[in-house]
Formats: C-alpha cells, sequence, structure tokens
C-alpha cells in the first residue's frame, strides 16, 4: 500500500452568526433553548427548540486532482458487483477496566490507518448531538466514549484526506448512525437535527463527492425504481468518492422528507426491502437471513451484514458468520477485526482482494480484484 502523511492539524472553531441564527428562528418558528426544567430548576436538555450553533470547519482542503484512471472494466462493473470489508463502531477504543472478552473489548486504528493499511472500505459512525459543541460527536454509549475522532467533522475529514491523496480507491461506504438524542429533543427538532448531519457532510465533502440518492434515482420516480430497472452507478462513475448510508429507524419517514422524496439529501436511508427508498439493507446475522440477502440483492439493492455478531465468537475463532456472508454476497461485511490481534486469530480479509473482491453473486466473470481496485492505481494515473 501506499504511504501518505498527515497534513497540518485541523481548526475547529464555533460561532454564532446573529444575522443566520435570527432568520433560522424566523423560518421555523423556532424558541430560544430553555434553561429551566417543567419544575423551574435548571435542565439538563433543551425542552424548547432552538437553532444549532454554527459549526465553522475548516479542514483545509485542497481541490481534487483532476485525473482519469484507467482501471479496465470501470464502465462494466457497478457498485453492487464488490464485495468488500467494513468496521463496526470504526472509531472505538476499549474503554479503561473493560472486561475481556466483553463486547466492549475491541479498538480500531485511526480511520486513515483503516483505509491505507487494513483494507477497510466501509464505515460505522455513531453520532450524538453536542449542543455545547455545535456539532455531532462520534462516540458508542455513556461508559463506552473512547473514540479515535471526536467530532463527525473530523472523522470524515480523516477520509477526505485519504481520499484526496488516493483518489483512485473505489467509492467508501459510510454508516451514520444518530443515537440518543433522538430521546432528549422534541420532535420538531428531528427535521433540524437530520438536515445538521446532511450540513457536516458538506463541510467536508462538497458536491460531486458524495454519490447521492438524487444521483442514482435519476429520473426514475424513486430510488428503488431506478435500482431494479438501471442499478447502481459504474465504478468509473463513483471512483474516488463515498456513499453515506443512514441508519433511521422509525425517523426514515422524516429523513424522506415526510416519506415523500430523498430530493437534496446526502444520505440513502436504510429501510425496508419493501420501501420505495430502498437502497442499503442492514442484514447483519447472514447465516439467519441467507434468503432475506438473495431477495435484496435480486432488487438490486446493497446489503451490509457482520462477519463476527460478538466479540466472544471472534475470540473463539468462529467464522461461520463470516463464511455465512461471503457466500450469500453480502457487498459490506462488518468487523469489530479488521486486522490481526494477539488475542485470536480471527480477522477479516476479503480472500484474494485488493482489497475488495469481485462479489460471488452479482459479480460478471471478466469480473477481477484489480478492476476494483489496486494499489497500483491508487495515487496516480498509470
Amino acid at each position: 500500500m501506499l504511504g501518505w502523511t498527515l497534513g497540518s492539524p485541523m481548526t475547529v472553531v464555533l460561532r454564532i452568526a446573529p444575522h443566520v441564527a435570527a432568520l433560522f428562528l424566523v423560518v421555523t418558528g423556532c424558541s430560544t433553548p430553555s434553561t429551566t426544567g417543567a419544575d423551574g430548576g435548571a435542565s439538563t436538555r433543551e425542552d424548547a427548540p432552538g437553532p444549532a450553533p454554527l459549526l465553522d470547519f475548516d479542514g483545509g482542503f485542497g481541490p481534487r486532482p483532476d485525473v482519469t484512471f484507467a482501471y479496465p472494466l470501470d464502465e462494466v462493473l457497478r457498485m453492487d458487483d464488490v464485495q468488500l470489508e467494513g468496521t463496526h463502531n470504526s472509531y472505538h477504543l476499549a474503554p479503561n477496566g473493560v472486561e475481556p472478552g466483553s463486547d466492549y473489548d475491541y479498538s480500531m486504528a485511526p480511520i486513515d490507518v483503516q483505509l491505507e493499511s487494513q483494507g477497510v472500505r466501509e464505515l460505522e459512525l455513531d453520532l450524538h448531538w453536542a449542543a455545547e459543541r455545535g456539532a455531532y460527536r462520534v462516540y458508542h454509549e455513556v461508559g463506552d466514549a473512547h473514540t479515535t475522532c471526536e467530532l463527525f467533522v473530523e472523522c470524515l475529514a480523516e477520509v477526505r484526506r485519504w481520499s484526496d491523496a488516493h483518489p483512485g480507491h473505489q467509492p467508501i461506504y459510510i454508516q451514520v448512525e444518530p443515537k440518543d438524542w433522538f430521546g432528549f429533543f422534541p420532535a420538531e427538532l428531528v427535521d433540524e437535527r437530520l438536515a445538521r448531519i446532511d450540513a457536516e457532510i458538506r463541510m467536508v465533502f462538497p458536491d460531486g463527492l458524495v454519490v447521492t440518492p438524487d444521483e442514482v434515482q435519476g429520473d426514475a420516480g424513486t430510488v428503488a425504481a431506478a435500482l431494479r430497472d438501471r442499478g447502481w452507478p459504474t465504478l468509473g462513475a463513483a471512483r474516488g468518492r463515498v456513499l453515506f448510508h443512514l441508519l433511521c429507524g422509525e425517523f426514515c419517514a422524516a429523513y424522506a422528507h415526510g416519506d415523500t422524496s430523498l430530493a437534496g439529501r446526502e444520505m440513502f436511508p436504510m429501510t425496508s426491502r419493501s420501501s420505495p427508498f430502498a437502497s442499503v439493507l442492514l442484514i447483519d446475522d447472514a447465516q439467519a437471513h441467507a434468503a432475506d440477502i438473495a431477495a435484496a440483492i435480486d432488487a438490486g439493492l446493497i446489503v451490509r451484514s457482520r462477519s463476527d455478531l460478538t466479540v466472544t465468537a471472534a475470540l473463539a475463532d468462529d467464522h461461520s458468520a463470516l463464511q455465512a456472508a461471503l457466500d450469500a454476497g453480502a457487498h459490506l461485511i462488518s468487523t469489530n477485526f479488521p486486522a490481526p490481534v494477539p488475542e485470536t486469530s480471527f480477522y477479516v480479509a476479503m480472500p484474494g482482494g485488493t482489497p475488495s473482491r469481485c462479489n460471488p453473486v452479482t459479480a460478471p466473470p471478466d469480473c477481477t480484484p484489480e478492476a476494483i481496485e489496486s494499489p497500483e492505481r491508487l495515487a496516480s494515473p498509470p
């Protein structure tokens, strides 16, 4: 793999722009956040909606090099013809005093290291709204909050810098999972918080660097119809870019503008296979749900699955879930162990991948791993 050096440190400055904040209040009809609870005492949450502070973020990004990569099958292979390695809780560091073998007992290398030397091409980031920072923080949960990158934009900036240095890479997938803030804010703030995720993505990845629902849908009636009739973009169209998929649960309808469309959105909501917005599905257990994976593939959808459902299984060197996901044709196979660790011989690497491989269910016969991505074509045209 080619090496590279991280650029100058990022600067994150928080500021409130009064004219923008005032406009936001007028447009949304939001009131100022309350500082007292129902009993008149100090509140520990926002009891009334209000505009989020503006995050002034400068990652120091230069223009993306305008180069063309001569991968031989770039106009033939599509995004769903690939099988690749992902990481679960890609930011995670084991908490102090963690019980050996517990489901918190794993640590990830920094995101750029995962991309550079561990073959990872799909990431998972858990989000928590931090009003005091005016930004989303990335960590698992209270009591398990150690992370390699604190802010969402900082984690994304690691991906962007690696991508800028290696523009010949296959598309990188990023699963976004909002966590506890849904339970701590009034319902009328949900739309604002979802839109804020999109806004923070745009701070790091401007137009053209994200494969969006609008692009995939095109002139079709829905995303699902476009995937059924036309399929995913080719690797040539998606090369050097990222795709975001949102684990949104009951809030998928809100993200789809009241269950009407994904116009202007940055992420693909992870909904049911029957949804008009179906695109990327979460089917963690390939052993129990191989038929569901097959049905999703038939519908043209991309499936994210797990290779080790528990840390205990990985420490026991149990490869059964991994093998089931590989055989079923799951596209994104997520693991807690993307590289060897002393405690077990279990870790994930795509068999024969460079680092990814041709999907055994969907790829055409002439596909080769080198046609998906190869180290020689990462940083400069051949």
